[in-house]
Protein backbone atom coordinates (compact mmCIF):
# COMPACT_ATOMS: atom_id res chain seq x y z
CA UNK A 1 0.00 0.00 0.00
CA UNK A 2 3.00 2.34 0.45
CA UNK A 3 3.28 2.64 -3.36
CA UNK A 4 -0.17 4.30 -3.53
CA UNK A 5 -0.45 8.04 -3.09
CA UNK A 6 -2.33 9.52 -0.15
CA UNK A 7 -5.50 10.37 -2.09
CA UNK A 8 -5.79 6.83 -3.43
CA UNK A 9 -5.29 5.39 0.04
CA UNK A 10 -8.02 7.62 1.43
CA UNK A 11 -10.45 6.58 -1.30
CA UNK A 12 -9.71 2.90 -0.77
CA UNK A 13 -9.95 3.26 3.00
CA UNK A 14 -13.24 5.16 2.76
CA UNK A 15 -14.74 2.61 0.36
CA UNK A 16 -13.62 -0.27 2.57
CA UNK A 17 -15.06 1.34 5.68
CA UNK A 18 -18.37 2.04 3.93
CA UNK A 19 -18.63 -1.60 2.83
CA UNK A 20 -17.76 -2.76 6.33
CA UNK A 21 -20.39 -0.50 7.87
CA UNK A 22 -23.01 -1.68 5.38
CA UNK A 23 -22.20 -5.31 6.18
CA UNK A 24 -22.26 -4.62 9.92
CA UNK A 25 -25.58 -2.80 9.59
CA UNK A 26 -27.12 -5.70 7.70
CA UNK A 27 -25.91 -8.23 10.24
CA UNK A 28 -27.07 -6.05 13.13
CA UNK A 29 -30.53 -5.70 11.60
CA UNK A 30 -30.81 -9.46 11.10
CA UNK A 31 -29.64 -10.24 14.64
CA UNK A 32 -31.88 -7.56 16.13
CA UNK A 33 -34.88 -8.90 14.23
CA UNK A 34 -34.19 -12.39 15.56
CA UNK A 35 -33.84 -11.11 19.11
CA UNK A 36 -36.95 -8.96 18.78
CA UNK A 37 -38.98 -11.91 17.48
CA UNK A 38 -37.88 -14.09 20.41
CA UNK A 39 -38.65 -11.37 22.95
CA UNK A 40 -41.99 -10.64 21.31
CA UNK A 41 -42.88 -14.33 21.56
CA UNK A 42 -42.09 -14.28 25.27
CA UNK A 43 -44.05 -11.09 25.99
CA UNK A 44 -47.12 -11.66 23.80
CA UNK A 45 -47.45 -15.44 24.00
CA UNK A 46 -45.36 -17.21 26.63
CA UNK A 47 -46.07 -14.93 29.59
CA UNK A 48 -49.87 -14.84 28.95
CA UNK A 49 -49.90 -18.65 28.60
CA UNK A 50 -48.01 -19.03 31.88
CA UNK A 51 -50.38 -16.61 33.61
CA UNK A 52 -53.45 -18.39 32.21
CA UNK A 53 -52.17 -21.81 33.26
CA UNK A 54 -51.55 -20.54 36.79
CA UNK A 55 -55.06 -19.13 37.05
CA UNK A 56 -56.52 -22.34 35.64
CA UNK A 57 -54.64 -24.53 38.12
CA UNK A 58 -55.73 -22.27 40.99
CA UNK A 59 -59.35 -22.52 39.81
CA UNK A 60 -59.29 -26.31 39.95
CA UNK A 61 -57.69 -26.24 43.40
CA UNK A 62 -60.34 -23.83 44.67
CA UNK A 63 -63.12 -26.12 43.46
CA UNK A 64 -61.50 -29.17 45.06
CA UNK A 65 -61.22 -27.38 48.40
CA UNK A 66 -64.78 -26.09 48.31
CA UNK A 67 -66.17 -29.50 47.34
CA UNK A 68 -64.57 -30.89 50.48
CA UNK A 69 -65.87 -27.99 52.57
CA UNK A 70 -69.40 -28.73 51.38
CA UNK A 71 -69.02 -32.31 52.59
CA UNK A 72 -67.77 -31.19 56.00
CA UNK A 73 -69.75 -28.08 56.91
CA UNK A 74 -73.49 -27.44 57.03
CA UNK A 75 -73.47 -23.75 57.93
CA UNK A 76 -75.56 -21.77 55.46
CA UNK A 77 -72.88 -19.06 55.25
CA UNK A 78 -70.13 -21.58 54.50
CA UNK A 79 -72.27 -23.42 51.96
CA UNK A 80 -73.10 -20.18 50.16
CA UNK A 81 -69.46 -19.06 50.20
CA UNK A 82 -68.32 -22.42 48.83
CA UNK A 83 -70.87 -22.39 46.02
CA UNK A 84 -69.96 -18.81 45.12
CA UNK A 85 -66.26 -19.65 45.01
CA UNK A 86 -66.92 -22.69 42.84
CA UNK A 87 -68.96 -20.57 40.43
CA UNK A 88 -66.27 -17.90 40.25
CA UNK A 89 -63.54 -20.49 39.71
CA UNK A 90 -65.50 -22.08 36.88
CA UNK A 91 -65.96 -18.72 35.16
CA UNK A 92 -62.26 -17.94 35.54
CA UNK A 93 -61.27 -21.30 34.06
CA UNK A 94 -63.59 -20.81 31.09
CA UNK A 95 -61.95 -17.45 30.32
CA UNK A 96 -58.44 -18.84 30.70
CA UNK A 97 -59.22 -21.72 28.35
CA UNK A 98 -60.34 -19.21 25.73
CA UNK A 99 -57.00 -17.45 26.13
CA UNK A 100 -55.06 -20.70 25.88
CA UNK A 101 -57.00 -21.82 22.82
CA UNK A 102 -56.06 -18.58 21.07
CA UNK A 103 -52.39 -18.62 22.09
CA UNK A 104 -51.25 -22.24 21.99
CA UNK A 105 -50.04 -23.08 18.48
CA UNK A 106 -47.85 -26.17 18.76
CA UNK A 107 -49.37 -29.58 18.05
CA UNK A 108 -48.18 -30.99 21.38
CA UNK A 109 -49.65 -28.03 23.24
CA UNK A 110 -52.97 -28.32 21.40
CA UNK A 111 -53.19 -32.06 22.10
CA UNK A 112 -52.61 -31.45 25.82
CA UNK A 113 -55.17 -28.63 25.79
CA UNK A 114 -57.75 -30.94 24.20
CA UNK A 115 -57.19 -33.50 26.95
CA UNK A 116 -57.51 -30.77 29.57
CA UNK A 117 -60.86 -29.75 28.13
CA UNK A 118 -62.07 -33.36 28.15
CA UNK A 119 -61.11 -33.73 31.82
CA UNK A 120 -62.77 -30.39 32.57
CA UNK A 121 -66.04 -31.48 30.96
CA UNK A 122 -66.11 -34.62 33.12
CA UNK A 123 -65.07 -32.62 36.19
CA UNK A 124 -67.96 -30.20 35.59
CA UNK A 125 -70.46 -33.01 35.04
CA UNK A 126 -69.54 -34.85 38.22
CA UNK A 127 -69.23 -31.58 40.11
CA UNK A 128 -72.80 -30.68 39.20
CA UNK A 129 -73.98 -34.11 40.35
CA UNK A 130 -72.11 -33.63 43.62
CA UNK A 131 -73.60 -30.17 44.18
CA UNK A 132 -77.05 -31.58 43.48
CA UNK A 133 -76.63 -34.26 46.13
CA UNK A 134 -75.35 -31.68 48.62
CA UNK A 135 -78.37 -29.47 47.90
CA UNK A 136 -80.64 -32.42 48.68
CA UNK A 137 -78.70 -33.02 51.92
CA UNK A 138 -77.64 -36.46 50.67
CA UNK A 139 -74.14 -36.15 52.09
CA UNK A 140 -73.37 -39.86 52.24
CA UNK A 141 -74.10 -40.26 48.54
CA UNK A 142 -72.25 -37.02 47.80
CA UNK A 143 -69.18 -38.16 49.72
CA UNK A 144 -69.18 -41.49 47.90
CA UNK A 145 -69.34 -39.69 44.55
CA UNK A 146 -66.56 -37.36 45.67
CA UNK A 147 -64.20 -40.16 46.66
CA UNK A 148 -64.97 -42.74 43.98
CA UNK A 149 -65.56 -40.58 40.89
CA UNK A 150 -64.97 -36.86 41.30
CA UNK A 151 -61.56 -36.99 42.95
CA UNK A 152 -60.00 -39.40 40.39
CA UNK A 153 -61.19 -37.14 37.57
CA UNK A 154 -59.85 -34.11 39.45
CA UNK A 155 -56.43 -35.75 39.82
CA UNK A 156 -56.31 -36.65 36.11
CA UNK A 157 -57.32 -33.08 35.26
CA UNK A 158 -54.62 -31.63 37.50
CA UNK A 159 -52.01 -34.01 36.10
CA UNK A 160 -52.76 -32.88 32.55
CA UNK A 161 -52.59 -29.24 33.66
CA UNK A 162 -49.16 -29.85 35.19
CA UNK A 163 -47.95 -31.56 32.01
CA UNK A 164 -49.04 -28.53 30.00
CA UNK A 165 -47.31 -26.22 32.49
CA UNK A 166 -44.08 -28.22 32.21
CA UNK A 167 -44.23 -28.22 28.41
CA UNK A 168 -44.90 -24.48 28.20
CA UNK A 169 -42.01 -23.85 30.62
CA UNK A 170 -39.68 -25.67 28.21
CA UNK A 171 -40.99 -23.66 25.26
CA UNK A 172 -40.56 -20.41 27.20
CA UNK A 173 -37.02 -21.40 28.16
CA UNK A 174 -36.21 -22.10 24.51
CA UNK A 175 -37.54 -18.67 23.50
CA UNK A 176 -35.37 -17.07 26.17
CA UNK A 177 -32.34 -19.00 24.90
CA UNK A 178 -33.00 -17.76 21.36
CA UNK A 179 -33.18 -14.16 22.53
CA UNK A 180 -29.96 -14.55 24.52
CA UNK A 181 -28.21 -16.25 21.59
CA UNK A 182 -29.25 -13.43 19.24
CA UNK A 183 -27.92 -10.81 21.68
CA UNK A 184 -24.63 -12.69 22.06
CA UNK A 185 -24.29 -13.07 18.29
CA UNK A 186 -24.89 -9.35 17.77
CA UNK A 187 -22.24 -8.47 20.34
CA UNK A 188 -19.80 -10.91 18.73
CA UNK A 189 -20.42 -9.52 15.25
CA UNK A 190 -19.83 -5.94 16.43
CA UNK A 191 -16.53 -6.97 18.04
CA UNK A 192 -15.45 -8.79 14.88
CA UNK A 193 -16.35 -5.78 12.75
CA UNK A 194 -14.37 -3.52 15.07
CA UNK A 195 -11.34 -5.80 14.86
CA UNK A 196 -11.58 -5.86 11.07
CA UNK A 197 -11.79 -2.08 10.97
CA UNK A 198 -8.64 -1.77 13.08
CA UNK A 199 -6.82 -4.35 10.96
CA UNK A 200 -7.86 -2.58 7.77
CA UNK A 201 -6.70 0.77 9.11
CA UNK A 202 -3.30 -0.67 10.00
CA UNK A 203 -3.01 -2.35 6.59
CA UNK A 204 -3.87 0.83 4.70
CA UNK A 205 -1.42 2.81 6.79
CA UNK A 206 1.51 0.58 5.82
Amino acid sequence: MNRLNISTRLVVAFAAMVLLLIALGGVALARSASQRAALNDIVTTRIPITRAMGALADGVNVQAIQFRNLAIFSSEAIVKSSRDQIGTARSTIAKQLETLTALIQSEKGKESLARMQQHRAEFLRLGDQYLGLIAKDQKDEALKLLVEQLRPVQLAYQKEIQEQVDYQAKVTGAAGDRAEAAASALQRDVLIAGALAIAMAIFLAI
